[in-house]
């Protein structure tokens, strides 16, 4: 199952999913609303990634989120929405 975190108002609902999917993965954008334009790069991370970083507002939906235990399901979100996934160097998701 997919879940979009598109809004700063869903902050706490991203950080709620983060810790009930310790071994999930989510996509992140590269620039504000390539998720929601169908444009552009996304960034496939592993959930525990320290380019997320911690504390208050570091964690957020200011750029937009999609979330999945399945990374496969994520490749085919993005594909069926037109923007590019690229893995993180750091983590390493693939």
């Amino acid at each position: 199952m997919v879940q979009e975190f598109l809004t700063q108002e869903q902050d706490q609902l991203f950080k709620d999913w983060l810790a009930q999917h310790q071994h999930g993965f989510y996509l992140n954008e590269r620039e504000r609303g390539n998720i929601v334009h169908g444009v552009g790069a996304t960034v496939l991370h592993k959930v525990g990634c320290y380019h997320l970083g911690t504390g208050e507002g570091v964690i957020s939906t200011t750029y937009a989120k999609v979330a999945s235990d399945d990374r496969e399901q994520l490749r085919a979100w993005a594909l069926g929405r037109g923007v590019t996934v690229d893995a993180c160097t750091s983590c390493k998701p693939d």
